[in-house]
């Protein structure tokens, strides 16, 4: 990568970090979820896939909502039959958005510009 790439790619990172600070402390985004958005952006940087990586995150993050919220809302149908359930999926308030997080960047990394450019 350019000097150039990786000065946009540092200047992303700042401003993903900024974005998500000011989301963690609205406590709307957990410290852990920044941080691994933050690194995650660095490795993206200025390009279309640093929007591929965002798009994958918010899709990943809305089918793990929608299952998370149908495994609280029938989860007592489950842990009756005996089945264990982790008390983060059954009665936290949180989601465990970095599960998200992950699989969106695992879709877009085939994008990410270090890995074009190392071919």
């Amino acid at each position: 990568m350019s000097a150039a790439a990786i000065g946009y790619s540092l200047g992303v990172a700042v401003a993903v970090f900024a974005v998500c600070f000011l989301l963690f402390v609205l406590n709307v985004m957990g410290g852990g979820d920044a941080k691994l958005l933050t690194a995650l952006a660095l490795w993206f940087g200025l390009t279309p896939a640093l929007l591929v990586f965002l798009v994958n995150v918010a899709f990943a993050g809305g089918v793990l909502t929608l299952a998370i919220l149908a495994i609280r809302w029938k989860s007592h149908l489950v842990t009756d039959r005996g089945v264990w359930l982790p008390a983060s999926l059954t009665t936290a308030k949180k989601i465990p958005y970095g599960i998200a997080i992950a699989a969106g960047a695992l879709m877009a990394m085939p994008q990410a510009p270090i890995f074009l450019t190392a071919s």
